[in-house]
């Protein structure tokens, strides 16, 4: 391989991983929203990126930055929903990305290869932060399905967090809500 060959194959890999990510945060994202209804719970708010979507007004460009690639909001009013909704965006990412890594090792197109490689590793990796492997902090996803595990009377404060969140909504408190 020469030295341009692999410039261009550095390049390609640098532009695959961008676009993966995007794709793995909705994956990740739809996989909340998904987990949450399947028990009932009613969605709220989806946003990726800047891209969001309002339960009361439909689709809209937010201004507004934030710290995070994604949000959902789903209200669940059981110990169960909240374990669910928790869980289902890192295991839509984890089964995704696994599916998607075993096909890439048959694909003879070498573009395709590789764009398949960056986003089944990419979605894999987010699955992984997403949970919070090897780390003892109780944040995110993996902390909250944790916390509930342990002790089920703490999917009441969750779920009261949710509410809160469907009242600022509710109240066109959206800067509110995306600023916490």
């Amino acid at each position: 391989m020469q030295n341009e060959d692999v410039r261009l194959l550095v390049i390609e890999c640098f532009f695959w991983v961008w676009v993966s990510y995007g794709f793995g945060v909705l994956l990740h994202e739809l996989g909340h929203a998904l987990g949450g209804q399947l028990l009932g719970g009613e969605l709220y708010l989806l946003r990726i990126g800047r891209l969001l979507w309002l339960r009361s007004g439909g689709w809209m460009l937010w201004e507004k930055s934030t710290t995070t690639p994604g949000e959902c909001l789903v209200l669940c009013r059981s110990c169960k929903g909240v374990l669910i909704t928790a869980a289902s965006g890192s295991v839509m990412n984890l089964a995704i990305g696994v599916l998607v890594l075993m096909r890439s090792v048959l694909l003879s197109n070498n573009t395709i290869r590789v764009s398949a490689l960056c986003f089944g590793l990419v979605s894999v990796l987010l699955a992984g932060m997403n949970w919070n492997i090897g780390r003892r902090d109780e944040i995110g996803d993996g902390g909250i399905y944790r916390q509930v595990k342990q002790k089920p009377e703490l999917a009441k404060k969750y779920i009261k967090e949710q509410q809160n969140g469907v009242f600022l909504l509710e109240f066109g408190l959206l800067e509110e809500l995306l600023a916490e």
